[in-house]
């Protein structure tokens, strides 16, 4: 911790543990889903990490995309989202005295717009296309392949 900060823990009634400290300007906060990841996913079901990366901050609601990104852009806030293997995350940075009013936004609830979702699906098309191009991908996905075997959860492509 920094000299003169305070942090302090809360755990809400639902388990989740919420870590704060006030030692900075800006707030981060993440929601990790750990099951969330490709190898929880089934064979019928590959691909579907990548196209929820693309999903975030998306309709829900009774909010529109478009409402979601201008509610965040107008206090600064910076949206980010990862996916893999192991799990997945959704979070943004913003000033800290706007972090509260963005919260609820990484929590609403999913009604996703057809146009959403066909625009989540081309989007991880296009990447999964450029990753068999990509070396560094080819060399991970036959790192797990080998350490997993290739049909497990584990050891299928990320981009499949």
């Amino acid at each position: 911790l920094k000299k003169g900060s305070v942090s302090s823990a809360t755990t809400l009634p639902s388990g989740l543990t919420i870590v704060t400290e006030n030692a900075s300007l800006v707030s981060t906060l993440s929601l990790t889903y750990p099951n969330a990841g490709s190898s929880n996913e089934g064979p019928s079901e590959a691909g579907a990490a990548l196209a929820n990366r693309y999903l975030s901050f998306k309709s829900g609601s009774g909010l529109s995309s478009a409402l979601i990104l201008r509610s965040l852009e107008d206090v600064g806030a910076s949206v980010f989202s990862s996916a893999g293997r192991r799990g997945a995350t959704i979070g943004f940075t913003a000033a800290r005295e706007n972090a509260a009013f963005v919260a609820p936004l990484l929590v609403t609830e999913c009604s996703f717009e057809k146009w959403d979702v066909k625009e989540a699906q081309d989007l991880a098309a296009a990447e999964a296309g450029e990753a068999t191009s990509n070396a560094q991908v080819t060399l991970t996905d036959q790192i797990y392949a080998a350490a997993y075997g290739a049909q497990s959860s584990m050891g299928r492509s990320y981009y499949t």
